[in-house]
């Protein structure tokens, strides 16, 4: 990873992040003291974590998860850790609150991800025999040795987790998509239901603070393949998204930018926004 100084014109730092493996990282957040947070996934079984950190070991047969906390002048870890169970999990989006916090979203195709009690879904769904993987969402605590809740999130198909934000209340909005028919959402919810010729359907949903609960969670997508790669919060709560779709009849409001997909384009960028409730 690196810091470019405020005019583009030198590094402040740059380091290389990695054991033995193959090393990814996938997204960066940065708190209020310059400290970096990153997140990714890692092959190696010795990659650099710190003691006292939540898993010190790679168990994965494949790839694990990391997040790693650097001080502001990248020169040491505050912390670093894997996340993960046994065959593949990564973590694809990062947040951290003012406390130091760091919620993670990501994939895995483990029933033993590492999750808590009381969280909204603390076991695995139940797949289908074509499905993949599950999304999930973890809190962490500041110091990075326990998680202040850890769970699944998803239905009996593919769910991935790929991005994450946080509102002044600790309650985390999560944007990903999604192969299956039963993700769970809300009563009232935008889209209630994922249309049948969906390959992929891009989701949102939104977590209670102590991670037990939806707030909010609906579909969101046409009639092909979509998929939902950032998101962001206004102060007012309102949720914006972003990602692509190869879908004709995504859903559209009157006056955007454009309406139509286009009859030689397969896919586009969308973007949308949600109202808090």
């Amino acid at each position: 990873m690196a810091k470019f100084n405020s005019t583009g014109t030198a590094l402040i730092y740059s380091t290389f992040l990695s054991g033995s493996g193959i090393d990814a990282a996938n997204q960066i957040a940065i708190d209020a003291n310059g400290d970096a947070f990153v997140v990714g996934s890692t092959s190696s079984t010795n990659f650099p974590v710190t003691s006292g950190a939540l898993q010190t070991k790679n168990s994965a047969s494949q790839y694990s998860g990391f997040v790693t906390e650097l001080n502001s002048a990248g020169s040491s870890l505050l912390y670093s850790s894997y996340i993960g169970g046994s065959t593949f999990s990564s973590i694809n989006g990062i947040a951290v609150d003012t406390s130091g916090s760091a919620y993670l979203v990501g994939r895995t195709v483990d029933t033993n991800f590492p999750t808590t009690p009381g969280a909204y879904r603390s076991t695995s769904p139940s797949k289908s025999a074509n499905a993949s993987s599950s999304a999930f969402v973890a809190k962490l605590n500041p110091a990075g040795n326990a998680l202040a809740y850890s769970t699944f999130l998803g239905g009996s198909g593919s769910d991935i987790a790929n991005a994450i934000a946080l509102d002044s209340a600790g309650e985390a909005y999560v944007g990903g998509d999604t192969s299956s028919f039963d993700f769970p959402v809300t009563p009232g919810a935008f889209q209630g239901s994922r249309q049948a010729s969906n390959q992929q359907a891009g989701f949102v949903a939104k977590l209670n603070a102590s991670g037990s609960a939806l707030v909010y969670s609906t579909y969101l997508g046409g009639n092909y393949f979509d998929t939902l790669t950032s998101l962001a919060l206004d102060r007012n709560g309102n949720a914006y998204t972003t990602g692509s779709t190869s879908s004709r009849y995504f859903p559209v409001t009157p006056g955007p930018l454009n309406r139509s997909l286009g009859l030689t384009i397969s896919a586009t960028r969308n973007k949308t926004r949600l109202s808090p409730s």
